[in-house]
């Protein structure tokens, strides 16, 4: 069987099968070029105002071309099309790409509260675009001076060094210097960093500088100092740096978590809500007997000294019935409340007279020259 095709519908005909064997693409694959990608992740710092935005885009019909990622906030584009060109092997895996198809974009919006959206686009021009998600954020006003000064009295209540201001870009950290006499404090950052910055960068100046003794901050330091294992320096770095991060990412500067070791967060968290750092506390927890035999319970913690057991004794009456002794025993429900390690628990068996007992827990400082404390629960036993 033979038939003719015109001249015309033959060429039709080629060009169709010459598209095919060449790969072109249909409408279905048409559809598939739009851009793809992922808004992976947003480091949202309301202290300093900033947001980083991390992800991916990808344009199919260009895989080795780096496409372009838009930033709106609240609608209004900000910094234009900016190319994700970041290399990205696990990208280019999956996506059967090379080049670079990552992006980190870094944005400050004025205070308020905004939408955040990221938007790619195709590489070629005025192509079409594919959203790669939306966010919230809130940006802070920044402090005024006042309020600066107000932070500095209550991070130096003694104003033992100088604390000056000066014109650093948002977000930027302070500076001790000189490391022993000055302060500078970036101006136009919020008042939570601001206060973070200054607890940190003050903790470099209290590497060479002697406070006096029942300065609250230094001792929280010191304590800190002690956990990470240097209890007797007063002028180690890892001591007290580590510990203004801690107090610090505690008051809300996550960006300085970095310099906080989890295990000392809790601790951090008793400090920042106001916890009393230069005096031991502790606590009787019961009192039972078995004819005149009482046998007490409880526990006992100096903050400044964290993971060494604390000299304790027994009040009978307003007078001590025993002498001074270490903790012995080991209080995880203690240990875990208060992010510390070590010995903390006591039992002590007494034998008492006939007679009405008021029974106290006495707490003394693991380092000498501070006064002791007095549990305030104490309890009242009756010998017959």
């Amino acid at each position: 069987m033979s038939f003719t095709v015109p001249a015309r519908r033959l060429t039709i005909i080629l060009f169709a099968f010459l598209l095919a064997a060449l790969g072109a693409p249909t409408i279905a694959s048409a559809a598939a070029a739009n851009p793809v990608g992922q808004l992976e992740s947003v480091q949202a710092t309301a202290f300093s105002n900033t947001v980083v935005m991390n992800g991916w885009a990808l344009d199919p019909s260009a895989r080795s071309r780096p496409t372009s990622v838009e930033i709106t906030v609240d609608g209004t584009v900000t910094g234009g099309w900016r190319p994700a060109g970041v290399t990205r092997a696990d990208v280019n895996s999956s996506q059967a790409a090379t080049g670079g198809h990552g992006f980190s974009i870094t944005t400050t919006p004025a205070p308020g509260s905004h939408t955040v959206c990221v938007t790619a686009r195709r590489f070629a021009a005025a192509a079409p675009t594919t959203s790669l998600g939306c966010f919230a954020f809130r940006a802070y006003p920044s402090a005024t001076k006042t309020q600066m000064d107000a932070i500095a009295k209550t991070i130096d209540p003694e104003r033992t060094i100088a604390w000056s201001w000066t014109a650093l870009p948002t977000g930027t950290s302070g500076q001790a210097l000189p490391w022993n006499s000055t302060i500078l404090i970036g101006s136009g950052n919020t008042t939570r960093y601001l206060r973070a910055v200054m607890l940190h960068e003050w903790s470099h100046v209290l590497q060479y500088r002697a406070f006096a003794p029942g300065d609250p901050w230094w001792d929280a330091v010191q304590a800190f100092n002690a956990l990470l294992g240097h209890p007797a320096d007063r002028q180690n770095y890892d001591g007290v740096e580590h510990g203004a991060d801690c107090i610090a990412s505690a008051l809300g500067a996550d960006y300085l978590s970095y310099g906080c070791p989890a295990a000392q967060r809790v601790y951090g968290a008793r400090i920042a809500r106001g916890d009393v750092m230069n005096q031991p506390t502790g606590r009787l927890d019961s009192a039972t007997r078995s004819g005149s035999v009482v046998t007490l319970t409880g526990w006992a913690l100096d903050p400044s000294n964290p993971t060494t057991a604390s000299p304790v004794r027994v009040i009978d009456n307003g007078r001590a019935v025993t002498g001074w002794t270490a903790t012995t025993l080991t209080r995880a429900d203690v240990n875990t409340t208060l992010g510390v390690t070590g010995q903390h628990g006591l039992n002590v068996h007494l034998t008492l007279a006939k007679g009405s007992h008021r029974l106290c827990l006495s707490a003394a400082p693991v380092v000498v020259g501070r006064p002791a404390v007095t549990a305030t629960n104490c309890m009242m036993i009756t010998i017959t």
